[in-house]
């Protein structure tokens, strides 16, 4: 047969069924496991990459991140993009509480470590924790619970306002507790020359009126509560008594004595007498 041309060469059914098992060389579809040399690591080429290359590599292969961080930052905080690559933020959110640049467990809903700047309206719904509210304009807090001192904090850092910052007015619509200056029962509220709130006992004379004619409480004076002679007076003029009654009895000393009428004939002249009256002269 060697005056046939290749093309035109028999094939034998064995030897077409042996070729039709052959892979094509261009996008070959194989079947079953088909195996390859393992490159070694670190191999950047267009060979065959095995799954031993792979695994040597150490990518990830059949794992899922349960809890995956950004930066050195842990559970529960959140990243943040700083135009070419995720990083970490000072935002954490536990499902309990959100918390800026703050790391410990806090109950607290929100818990802002450092300064917050609030251009609009803040509402709380219950009670507001206050370190130290100084030096700031605040407009529009409306607590419809309180607003309480955050008991963790030191003492000197429990205010609003200090003695040279301080706010200008305070309007309340319900009551004020003041608990500095050794508050107690019956006491009242004085100040200092700085303005500085102190509790004051009330001093009772050992002497002092408990009752006004056997009447107790806010005492009204009534009709028959003093005689004249209880009541004083000033010297004045021609009296020179200084108690009231003495005053009227000298009244009653210097008036004009009884005398008899006279008739409608009659004047009555400077020296007291009654005179008849001459009709032909008036």
């Amino acid at each position: 047969m060697d005056n046939t041309s290749d093309a035109n060469k028999p094939v034998s059914t064995a030897q077409q069924t042996a070729l039709n098992l052959k892979a094509d060389l261009a996008s070959p579809a194989l079947t079953g496991t088909p195996t390859a040399p393992t490159a070694s690591s670190g191999t950047n080429n267009t060979q065959i990459a095995t799954t031993a290359f792979v695994k040597s590599q150490a990518y990830l292969t059949g794992y899922t991140e349960s809890d995956p961080e950004v930066g050195a930052n842990t559970t529960n905080f959140l990243s943040k993009w700083n135009g070419s690559a995720l990083i970490s933020s000072t935002i954490s959110d536990d499902g309990t509480s959100v918390k800026i640049n703050y790391t410990s467990p806090t109950s607290d809903r929100l818990y802002v470590n450092g300064n917050a700047t609030i251009s609009g309206s803040l509402t709380v719904l219950d009670k507001l924790f206050v370190d130290t509210i100084v030096n700031r304009t605040v407009t529009n807090i409306s607590v419809s619970g309180g607003i309480i001192p955050d008991t963790g904090s030191p003492q000197s850092l429990r205010e609003l306002g200090t003695n040279t910052n301080r706010w200008n007015n305070l309007y309340l619509s319900g009551q004020i507790t003041i608990g500095g200056g050794s508050p107690g029962l019956g006491k009242y509220l004085t100040s200092d020359a700085n303005g500085l709130a102190s509790w004051t006992t009330l001093t009772i004379p050992a002497d002092a009126v408990t009752s006004v004619f056997g009447r107790t409480g806010a005492v009204i004076g009534a009709s028959g509560d003093y005689t004249a002679g209880q009541i004083t007076n000033v010297a004045a003029g021609n009296i020179s008594s200084t108690n009231l009654q003495a005053a009227i009895n000298e009244l009653d000393s210097e008036k004009e004595s009884s005398y008899t009428p006279g008739t409608t004939a009659q004047y009555y002249r400077g020296d007291k007498t009654w005179q008849n009256l001459n009709a032909a002269v008036t």
